[in-house]
Formats: C-alpha cells, structure tokens, sequence
C-alpha cells in the first residue's frame, strides 16, 4: 500500500506530535508500505529518513502567521502536481485535518481514498491557548467537515471517536487507534545504573515528567503534589508512609483497579505473584548483556530488596527524599522555573529541557513512577480540552514500555487503560492532595509498583508497541467503506 502522509509536526523536536509521525511513518514502511511523508522544510528531522519512507520538505516560512497561511496552500499546490502528472497512491494520511481541508475535499470528490487522524478537537485546543472565538469557531468547523468526509477516521481515544461520530462520521468509517511507544528502543534498565549516568544524588527517589511544557499539562499542579510530599517525609511522618490498607486475611489476589484521590483516601490493590523465571530477552539502558532476572522487566529484582530504607514488604524505614524530572521544552518552562523557586524546590526538581528521542528512556529508568500530563483545576481553561479529547499520551507508553508505573489524571482513555492493566495509579484531575498520596504510595512499597509497571511493559509489547498501531492503522484503511 502507497500512503502519502501529510503532517504539521516538527521532527526535529520530537514531542508527542513528532514521535506519532516519525514511528507511524516509520512502522508502516517497516511492514512494506510506500511511505511518502510531507512536513514544513524547517521540520525535517536532522537525520537520513528510515528506509521506505521519502520525505518531502515543503518551503513553509518558519514565521508563525505566514506559515500557517501558505503550508495548506502549498499541501494544495503539491497534491494537485502529483494528481496532474500520476497519482500513485493509495492513501492520503492527514493529521487532524483543519489545514488540509481543501485537500481532502478535493480527493473525495475524485474518490481517492482518505485516512484522517485525529488527536485533539482544535475548538476546544484553541481556546486552551487562550485564542480568540473566532479562531476556534473557523477550526470546529473545518475539523468537522474533515471528519464527515473521510473515507475513515482515527481518533486516538474512544471519548475522541464519540466527538467524531456526533459530527457526522458514520461508526463504520471511525477507528480507535491509540498513541504507542517503541519497546526497542524504550527498554527496562537499573534504576540506579540510570541516576549514576544522570548524576543525580542517589539517595533520592525520583519521578518523572516527560512531555511538551503546554498549559494544559498542568505540570503546577504536580510541583505542589511534591512540596506536600517533601513536607511529610522531612517531618519524619512514619505512620504516612506505612501501608494504608490491608485486606483481611493478608495479600490475596488482585482485589480491585488501583484508584486514587478522593483527599487522600485510596485504596491499593495486592496480589500473590508467581514470577515467572528465564531470561529477560531486553538489554539495559546501556546496551549490556542480558541478565537474568526474576521477573520479565528486570525492575521487581531490583526492588525486592528494598529502596533506601522502604522495603518490597511496605514497612516503614529510613523515609527517602524525592524529586521530579521534568524531561522537555515548552511555553511553560520558564514560567514552571520561577514556580519551582518560589516554592522552595529548586534543589528537588531537574529542568532537564529538550533531550533526544533515544535519550528519554535513561531519564524514565531513573525514577520510580512516570506522571502523566492533564491535571488541571476544576474551573481551569483546560478543563474543556481534556473532558472532550482525553488522554493518550506518548509519554505515559513511554513509561509503562521502561516498565515504569504511571500515576495518571482520570481522563477518558489513559485511566481505562490504567484501570484494565493495573499498572499504576489514578487520580481526580484537580485533587492535589490525591496525587501526593499516590506518590508517597509509590515510595511505601517499591517492589509492588515495580511489578505493576512489568504488567505495562507486558501491555506494550501485547498491544500497544507501533508496530501493532501501524497495523491497525493499515486494517482500519482497508476496511473502509467509500
């Protein structure tokens, strides 16, 4: 199959928009596919394009007004060219489909065959950048034109695939296919291994945040989760990091989805676990030889015995310090810098800015939990965006495949999925206090989360690698219906 894909993302930064493009484009041409990727010149990535895949650089200005103006009118200039002379594809692949619009329409009524992904409703992601009414009210539209004329849609979350259809999709040409991550490159390494390379203090226990630094990640509301966890752990609060919640009759099997966040009340789940013995078939971060573990991941090994002072059994020791890695770049970091000094955290947190798509895993196999992105206030302007899209970010399968556990906002998609794998915990978007509490559950009994983030390693390489979301991709397109 021929796929003439068209994306606005910028390859050389790599944030979720990004890593969806390039592994998409790269996996499709993995399987066998012509894969013809059309970006902004300025977006190409600094490296040679993986076999199969040609892209196609279009003089786009890197000035934000002009750009936008002439990227959908070149699209427009360059489909017409290869309709002129031949067109030889058999898919035209769009990403959200505002800007490409013309494009489409153009295609449908030549009964050329259109795929159209979408990642977000532009209305609603608008006015989350606090962009005028008109503005969004013109990108509804035209995203829900798109979506009514292409031959199959591919929303990224099932509250996304219900949008879809209320603007006019028939169910028949709508497919969930959710974000991945690459479990090859995305691996399971030693923790401590990790922070030594990173050279971060070792007695401290880290969690990660890696993602685009955009308003409504509410990466705020996870610095005050931290200072109210530091406060309790520098009070030596003993009986805080004990267990909380026992089942009669001692550890049994697996009760019940871990949930967190009602002020501070949770329940955690537990179970008798037979690992399964052999060989980890993953190198670490560093390439090494395979080890044996106890364990598939390697992590639960490393756990078992404890870390700093917190043993694999829950009980009370020596409470660690923690921190947080922030792992990426974006409008907000400047103004989350200033926070973390206002708040007393400047030595606890890591502005790690923009690190290398190959890099990230080092990062994530330092810390004991990945934290996902869309917290936000009850009443806050992203409120809307995340209600509406949901949640399937790059980041949280970038965790789960380093088999890392996850404390995630309960939003539409990832907290299903968290839910149904039992692979980290979640919490009410706005509730501080429950985000901090999941934290302090992660440091209380490091060997069950260590086995929790095995079962979403399992999960990546069941499901969720892009090896399989190019799959689905190509099986939604040919099940298509004109």
């Amino acid at each position: 199959m021929r796929f003439l894909m068209v994306s606005g993302a910028n390859l050389k930064i790599m944030n979720g928009d990004g890593v969806h493009t390039r592994e998409l484009a790269c996996r499709l041409a993995a399987a066998g596919h012509q894969v013809d990727l059309v970006l902004r010149r300025y977006c190409r990535p600094p490296d040679a394009a993986p076999p199969g895949v040609e892209i196609i650089g279009l003089p786009v200005p890197k000035c934000r007004l002009p750009g936008k103006i002439l990227w959908p009118a070149l699209v427009l200039l360059f489909v017409a060219t290869c309709l002129f002379f031949r067109w030889r594809y058999d898919v035209f692949y769009a990403r959200e489909g505002v800007f490409e619009l013309p494009v489409i329409l153009l295609l449908r009524r030549l009964g050329k065959k259109v795929a159209l992904e979408v990642n977000t409703v532009m209305a609603e992601d608008l006015r989350a950048r606090g962009r005028t009414g008109w503005m969004a009210a013109f990108a509804g539209r035209a995203q829900k034109r798109a979506c009514a004329a292409a031959d199959v849609v591919l929303p990224v979350t099932e509250s996304l695939a219900g949008w879809v259809m209320r603007q006019g999709a028939p169910a028949r040409r709508v497919a969930v296919v959710e974000n991945g991550a690459d479990p090859h490159v995305y691996r399971p390494g030693v923790s401590d291994e990790a922070i030594k390379k990173l050279g971060l203090p070792s007695a401290r226990r880290w969690f990660c945040f890696a993602g685009n630094l955009a308003p409504w990640q509410g990466v705020e509301v996870i610095l005050e989760a931290l200072a109210l966890l530091r406060e309790e752990l520098s009070t030596g609060d003993k009986d805080g990091m004990k267990e909380r919640f026992v089942p009669a009759g001692g550890w049994g099997k697996r009760d019940s989805p871990v949930v967190c966040g009602d002020g501070g009340k949770f329940r955690t789940c537990h179970e008798d676990v037979t690992l399964p013995g052999g060989k980890n078939d993953l190198s670490d971060a560093g390439g090494a030889e395979t080890r044996r573990y106890e364990s598939k991941c390697g992590r639960w090994s490393r756990c078992k015995s404890g870390i700093s002072g917190v043993g694999g059994t829950g009980t009370a020791g020596k409470s660690p310090d923690a921190g947080l890695l922030v792992v990426g770049d974006g409008p907000e970091k400047g103004a989350l810098e200033k926070r973390t000094r206002d708040m007393g955290l400047a030595d606890a947190v890591v502005f790690a800015g923009r690190v290398g798509y190959e890099d990230v895993p080092v990062y994530i196999n330092a810390c004991a939990a990945g934290i996902g992105g869309g917290w936000h206030r009850p009443a806050g302007t992203s409120a809307g965006r995340l209600a509406v899209t949901g949640s399937s970010a790059c980041k949280v399968f970038a965790y789960l495949s380093c088999s890392v556990p996850v404390i995630v906002p309960d939003l539409p998609g990832v907290a299903r999925l968290v839910h149904r794998e039992e692979c980290g915990l979640v919490v009410a978007p706005g509730d501080v206090t429950g985000l901090k509490e999941a934290m302090a559950e992660v440091l209380r009994a490091p060997s069950r989360w260590a086995e929790a983030g095995c079962r979403g390693r399992t999960l990546v390489e069941r499901e969720a690698s892009w090896e399989r979301r190019a799959a689905q991709v190509v099986r939604a397109v040919q099940e298509s219906h004109l």
